[in-house]
Order: C-alpha cells, then sequence, then structure tokens
C-alpha cells in the first residue's frame, strides 16, 4: 500500500499536466459559448495547481502513516535487485511541503480573473517541473537524481524566460546567472561525492564516505548544498 501511494504521488502532477494539454484541445470548440463562461474554463490550469498540490500534500502525509511498522526507510524497485526511489519520514515531509507551497502559490492565479488568459501552459511547466521535483527527492540512483535536477534548474530558467521575456541584457539574466552557477556547482559536487565512493548510487554511498577523505567529502558536500540549496534561498 505504502509503495503504490508513493508512486501515485510522484506521477500526480505529471497526470495532471496532461490532462491540462487534453484540457486545451478541449477549449477549442468552446470558444463560441458566453465570455464569461468562457474565463472561468481559463481558470481551470490554475485550480488544476492547486488540486494536485493539495492532493501532493494529501498523499505524503498518508504515506507518512504508513511508515510505523516499516522500518526507517523504505526501498522502492523497478526490479528485484536494484532499488530506484527510498521513503522514509524525511522525503514526505518535504513532499508534504512541496504539496502545501504549490496549492498556496497557485490559489492567487486561481481566484484573479486578471491572471487567467493565457495561464494554461505555464501552468502544464509548473506541474512538470513539480513532477521532476519529487523525482529528485525520492530517487536513490545517481542518474536519475542528477539528470531529474538538471531538467528542473532548466525548467525553471525556460519558465522564467517565458513569464518575463528578458531583452538579453545582462542586469535581467541575474536568475539565469544563479541557476546556471547552481547547476555547475551542485554538478562538479555530485560527480566528486561519487568518485569517492567509487561510483557507488546513493544506498550505498554513506557507507563508503567513512572510508574516504573528510576534506574531500565536506568540500563535495559544500558544492552541494550551494547547488541545491542556494536556488531555493534565492528564488523565492
Amino acid at each position: 500500500m505504502l509503495e503504490t501511494v508513493v508512486i501515485i504521488l510522484i506521477i500526480l502532477p505529471v497526470l495532471a499536466a496532461g490532462m491540462l494539454a487534453l484540457f486545451a484541445l478541449a477549449l477549442k470548440p468552446l470558444r463560441h459559448i458566453p465570455a464569461h463562461e468562457y474565463i472561468q474554463l481559463l481558470r481551470a490550469p490554475a485550480w488544476m495547481a492547486v488540486v494536485s498540490g493539495g492532493g501532493i500534500f494529501t498523499l505524503a502525509l498518508l504515506a507518512l502513516s504508513q511508515m510505523a511498522g516499516r522500518g526507517a526507510q523504505v526501498f522502492i524497485g523497478w526490479s528485484l535487485r536494484d532499488a530506484t526511489l527510498m521513503v522514509d519520514a524525511y522525503t514526505l515531509w518535504a513532499a508534504a511541503l512541496l504539496g502545501a507551497v504549490l496549492a498556496v502559490v497557485s490559489w492567487v492565479p486561481a481566484a484573479r480573473r486578471s491572471m487567467v488568459p493565457h495561464a494554461l501552459p505555464y501552468f502544464v511547466g509548473v506541474l512538470l517541473l513539480a513532477g521532476l521535483a519529487l523525482t529528485m527527492l525520492f530517487s536513490v540512483q545517481f542518474t536519475m537524481v542528477l539528470a531529474s535536477w538538471l531538467a528542473l534548474l532548466a525548467g525553471a530558467i525556460v519558465l522564467w524566460a517565458l513569464l518575463f521575456r528578458p531583452r538579453g541584457h545582462w542586469d535581467q539574466l541575474e536568475p539565469v546567472i544563479i541557476l546556471g552557477i547552481a547547476m555547475l556547482l551542485g554538478g562538479i559536487g555530485l560527480f566528486w561525492l561519487r568518485s569517492l565512493t567509487h561510483g557507488s548510487d546513493l544506498p550505498n554511498m554513506w557507507s563508503a564516505l567513512l572510508a574516504a577523505p573528510p576534506k574531500a567529502t565536506s568540500s563535495a558536500m559544500l558544492l552541494i548544498t550551494l547547488g541545491w540549496v542556494g536556488p531555493a534561498i534565492y528564488l523565492p
């Protein structure tokens, strides 16, 4: 049951994004309905993000309630040998926080008609980014963590560029520069950490780090912290 809840939690925003893509196709034949009703339809993408955030929050708390008796960590794998996802109290609380933030932040454009007209592609992007964040959060495979994290930051850059339409002046590209530096530092830190553990994936990495030089380990973790926590501090 816990495994099913976690998998639904991770794919929920991606499913919601897919539903919005189908919703865009359904909007075309509805353009001739009364204008005030059509405006109400245009608010649906934002409300979808609110519902998705609430769903993530609820599923995370449900999974957290099922952790009792399962141990500190639960591994989920697509194959019998290798674990793909790792669930513990920290990841579930982080997922609940992400869902709550997504729901609360999406509530404002959902409630304000002035922010509606072209919101659909942006909220599809937001939901896909939420799916990438959850994938990174629960993944234990090095390649999946790195790929989802780089795609998450790259997607944030693209979404910012579409929303604010920068003219290309260096003083308007501050978010791109900050996120680019975060990608560089975090990527170097991850590869450095993996080299110290001789290619181990995350489940086996921490025991291997006990035999690694402390100075090198601390330096790699510092780069990862700057790359991962830096955008979380800067972007809000």
